[in-house]
């Protein structure tokens, strides 16, 4: 076993490897990590953080499909983030002031995200629309607002992924499922 050099979060560090050049895994599935190779204090890391030096860091953005059902009283989501899919769905809850269902549905899916600090996409058809109407509407800003202010980096993109609406239609759809 030996240290190489890897990229770790954007940075550049070692990493414990065997002799096919794997990282070393501990009995929780942790990689071993220093940021100096001659430095004792060693640090556990995923190994699916680990990249080659001369790779580009994976891109950190969240990425939300959100789609109501026809009658918008359910939403239906797809959270992405690198490689990783979750679906949501779930019934609007009457309780938030929000009249309009659009508002609630991205207040129940923003509350989803754990993730403060990466950047968020919200991808929801009329994203354009919805921008528009949060600067003339009071009610849909104050709505919005305490959800969107939780986050370091958030927008709302034009849905362009046909898959992924689909799948949050058919999600928004699904009486009783829950995710």
């Amino acid at each position: 076993m030996t240290w190489v050099r890897r990229r770790y979060r954007g940075n550049k560090v070692w990493v414990l490897v065997d002799e096919a050049e794997h990282a070393v895994l501990d009995d929780r599935g942790l990689a071993s990590l220093r940021y100096k190779p001659d430095d004792e204090r060693t640090y556990t890391i995923r190994a699916s953080e680990i990249a080659p030096v001369g790779a580009e860091p994976p891109d950190d953005t969240i990425h939300a499909w959100v789609a109501l059902a026809a009658e918008p009283d359910r939403v239906g989501a797809v959270l992405g983030w690198r490689d990783q899919r979750r679906e949501i769905s779930r019934a609007l809850d009457e309780g938030l002031t929000a009249e309009d269902p659009v508002v609630r549905a991205l207040v129940l899916v923003l509350g989803e995200i754990r993730r403060k600090d990466l950047p968020v996409r919200l991808h929801v058809e009329g994203a354009d629309v919805l921008e528009r109407r949060a600067r003339t509407g009071p009610g849909y800003v104050l709505a919005l607002a305490t959800a969107v202010a939780r986050f370091a980096d958030l927008a709302f993109v034009e849905a362009a992924s046909e898959e992924e609406i689909l799948c949050a239609t058919r999600l928004a759809r699904a009486e009783g499922s829950g995710s």
